[in-house]
């Protein structure tokens, strides 16, 4: 990452911040039930060692640089401004931080169930409309929320809520800070015969979310043929081991 400079001013690469994409790249593969149990202790104190160490210098940074692109704009060096935004942003595509303007997702409900809809970014075509999210096409599309602040670590059943007029096949790519899972999900139409009615649900399997976990990410890997397919909701549902 490069200096910027503005006004006299320079903002150097934090190394927080390429400590982390590191972190998201070697904890990008998915989760296997048959993993060993030193591997998974091994994990387990990477994530803890990530959480206390690389995230606080991450977001540490990621305020220091909007404070003086306010400061700079606010001296009217709207040059210096832009560019301090644009290591701004670029911090952000590489460590896949969600705006400040995307809202958390709402508190687990009484029985620790997270309900993720409408307070979400989304991009590659997928919009919001009507309180559901569209548009699920081209590859790269994604809807990507901050999750609750707090959120216990642990396995979470994934339950997919939507609403489609057609049939067939989707692939989806479920992705939080460190893990990932990959589904291939028979999509049934909501009016077809012995269908789900107005909504369908399609349970897409379980996630483990480290301690702390901040996003988390659905993404279509492929382009899909399946046309007017709508997310409403994702539910996360804790396993009896969430701690």
């Amino acid at each position: 990452m490069k200096a910027i400079s503005g006004s006299g001013r320079k903002v150097g690469a934090h190394r927080g911040a390429a400590v982390l994409v590191g972190a998201w790249a070697l904890g990008s593969a998915p989760v296997t039930w048959g993993q060993s149990a030193a591997l998974e202790s091994l994990k387990k104190s990477h994530e803890e060692e990530v959480s206390k160490t690389v995230l606080p210098l991450r977001e540490g940074y990621r305020k220091a640089l909007l404070a003086l692109e306010a400061q700079l704009a606010s001296k009217g060096d709207y040059a210096g401004a832009k560019a301090v935004q644009q290591e701004r942003r670029e911090m952000d595509r590489l460590t896949a931080h969600a705006p400040a303007s995307t809202a958390p997702a709402p508190p687990p409900d009484a029985t620790g169930v997270v309900r993720l809809g409408a307070f979400a970014e989304s991009g590659g075509g997928v919009v919001s409309e009507s309180g559901s999210w569209t548009g699920w096409q081209a590859a790269g599309g994604f809807v990507r929320w901050v999750l609750p602040a707090g959120l216990r670590g642990g396995g979470y059943a994934l339950e997919l809520v939507y609403a489609s007029p057609a049939a067939g096949e989707l692939a989806l790519t479920v992705r939080e800070d460190f893990h990932t899972l990959n589904r291939q999900l028979k999509i049934i139409a909501a009016d077809a015969p012995g269908g789900p009615g107005p909504e369908g649900r399609a349970t897409l399997g379980t996630l483990r979310l480290r301690p702390g976990a901040t996003l988390l990410e659905v993404k279509l890997p492929t382009a899909t043929p399946l046309t007017g397919f709508k997310l409403i909701e994702l539910k996360l549902i804790p396993e009896a081991n969430a701690s």
